[in-house]
């Protein structure tokens, strides 16, 4: 009887180690993006996301892009984060607006953002906390 334990017991400790091996890849290989689309009929002058988080704030420049161009930028979280896109019109009014609320090292998040009409910054976003998006 003690014979027949032994290759479930084998079978099993591969199986743990396959799946903490799996949540460790996912906890280190995030995939953070926003994607963001001026629908404007101005140019986006100055665009950055700027990342806060770990107490610290990093800014990713996105440079300026003309009615409809579309740019997509990958983030990395320092702790719990968010970010914000920041861009300035032709008035020279700067534009603050939160693209993804909350992620943190392993989540996979992706943030379309469409900036419309008048400036209207919409946003959808989906996350995940696991390598399922």
């Amino acid at each position: 009887m003690r014979t027949s334990l032994k290759p479930f017991s084998i079978g099993l400790a591969i199986l743990v180690l396959l799946a903490a091996g799996a949540a460790a890849w996912c906890m280190t290989h995030e995939k953070v993006m926003v994607c963001i689309t001026n629908s404007s009929q101005q140019p986006l002058e100055s665009a950055t996301i700027e990342i806060s988080g770990g107490g610290e704030k990093q800014h990713v420049a996105i440079l300026s892009f003309l009615p409809g161009q579309e740019r997509c930028v990958e983030l990395h979280a320092k702790g719990e984060s968010d970010a914000t896109l920041i861009f300035t019109d032709k008035a020279g009014a700067v534009h603050r607006q939160t693209v993804i609320g909350y992620f943190e090292a392993g989540y996979r998040v992706k943030s379309i953002v469409t900036v419309g009409p008048g400036l209207l910054v919409t946003t959808r976003e989906s996350t995940s906390p696991t390598c399922s998006l």
